[in-house]
């Protein structure tokens, strides 16, 4: 089961191994990218970074529905992270059991971005694919840190 799917371009940083890691004390890390899951050097550079006993699959995103939908990980309590809404809702739409889906960091200035709420930036792809995203899994929040009050991002789009 996915306790948490957060989105998150930076992928697993300093807030994401102190404070999400530890408010959901998951058994295991899955990061689902196409492109980090081909670079052995990001792969590298995320292994020294997860904490000391956990365990963490880097995976392109169909690799990681095939993982989070097997056997091997049916009793385990998994924290997904994923770097924008379209691998998300990849792995929602791919039938992957998703408690909640938090959106941390969605900052850059991509073409035809704008502000959300925070931080927190989105195209209307990214706006389209939370909307569907939503329905699905039933609570995607916006916050950086698990302290923070949770938002329903769809009051912000």
């Amino acid at each position: 089961m996915i306790e948490c799917l957060r989105i998150d371009e930076r992928l697993l940083h300093g807030q994401v191994i102190t404070k999400w890691i530890t408010q959901y004390n998951p058994d295991a890390i899955v990061i689902a990218d196409d492109e980090v899951a081909q670079d052995e050097i990001a792969k590298m550079a995320l292994r020294i970074a997860k904490p000391d006993g956990m365990k963490m699959s880097i995976r392109s995103v169909d690799e990681a529905i095939q993982l989070v939908r097997s056997d091997r990980t049916q009793r385990m309590r998994l924290f997904v992270l994923v770097k924008d809404t379209g691998s998300a809702k990849r792995i929602v739409d791919g039938g992957s059991p998703v408690k909640t889906v938090n959106i941390g960091g969605l900052r850059s200035n991509r073409d035809g971005s704008r502000p959300i709420v925070g931080v927190i930036r989105a195209t209307q792809e990214d706006i389209d694919a939370i909307r569907q995203i939503e329905p699905l899994v039933g609570e995607v929040d916006v916050r950086t840190v698990p302290s923070e009050e949770k938002k329903n991002i769809l009051k912000y789009l």
